[in-house]
């Protein structure tokens, strides 16, 4: 059973016991929004699928009043992705440039 059919029939199981009010919060990433370097395309595929499922998910439960929310932090300091450095000054910059080009975005609608 790959990992997807495992979230689905796990979320399936808890929609039921949900009421009026119930909250989901799915853990995606700034990354379905835009790659910052060469090699993640398959972890910014997860992401977006995420997100999509999120998409989703409010809108078939917003009528049962189930809200439905995706968080999508950016670059978080870890062992794998150190804040100081090389690579983190080069991903800070990118950060910082599309999060103006996607204000941007959201100003024009």
């Amino acid at each position: 059973m790959g990992i997807s059919n495992v979230t689905t029939n796990a979320l399936q199981e808890a929609v039921r016991h949900m009421g009026e009010g119930g909250q989901i919060i799915m853990m995606g990433s700034a990354s379905s929004d835009f790659t910052p370097v060469a090699g993640l395309s398959v972890y910014a595929l997860t992401k977006g699928a995420i997100a999509s499922f999120t998409h989703g998910l409010a809108r078939d439960l917003g009528t049962r009043g189930i809200t439905v929310n995706n968080i999508q932090p950016g670059p978080i300091d870890t062992d794998m992705n150190p804040a100081a450095g090389d690579f983190a000054v080069e991903v800070t910059k990118i950060t910082a440039h599309a999060q103006r080009a996607f204000a941007s975005l959201c100003d024009r609608s």
